[in-house]
């Protein structure tokens, strides 16, 4: 099974603005290497994430969510979604006692979760995906795949590759055509 470089689709998502504690968190619990073979799939992972379930590893005690307390960066991002559902609902979210406290970490979690669910498949439905794939030989059974939101990205990404290992072998015209045989680029 393949499993897909995602660094670039994070990199796009948060090139405007500064990722909080929450989403630095996703984006680490969910990057390279993933479990995902496509970005629909990771979408669909977001969007069926549940923090209360068990979906982070690193949140599954008690003692995980009271530390994320505990980290003003955290408490600004719980603040944040807090915020956000009151823009979108007109209503203050309650959590539910005697577990308020460990209530507001998973609500946020699952929150920014779906926040990024969405900004990934508005991505994916505008400029598209595109995989380049890099293979070390021709007969490399795992090859890198590197996932990419339109395909100039992709493309300038390919180049460079190839560049780069012709600055290792010299500037010969055969073997730019032998290295484009080992990079491919495909729109999906």
């Amino acid at each position: 099974m393949k499993t897909l470089n995602l660094e670039y689709i994070f990199a796009d998502v948060f090139q405007v603005g500064k990722p909080n504690a929450i989403q630095r968190y996703l984006v680490d619990e969910l990057s390279y290497p993933t479990e995902f073979d496509s970005v629909r799939n990771l979408v669909r992972h977001l969007e069926q994430a549940s923090c209360r379930s068990g979906t982070w590893g690193g949140l599954i005690y008690t003692s995980d969510i009271e530390s994320k307390l505990s980290d003003s960066e955290w408490r600004d991002a719980i603040d944040q979604a807090l915020e956000d559902y009151r823009d979108a609902t007109g209503e203050s979210y309650t959590p539910e006692a005697p577990n308020a406290l460990e209530d507001l970490v998973t609500f946020a979690v699952d929150h920014f979760a779906g926040d990024l669910a969405h900004q990934l498949r508005n991505r994916m439905e505008w400029d598209g995906v595109c995989i380049v794939t890099i293979a070390q030989d021709s007969l490399d059974p795992n090859p890198d795949y590197v996932a990419f939101f339109g395909e100039c990205d992709a493309l300038e990404y390919a180049q460079a590759e190839v560049d780069s290992r012709l600055q290792l072998t010299g500037p010969e015209e055969d073997l730019e055509a032998n290295e484009w045989q080992l990079i491919r680029v495909e729109s999906v």
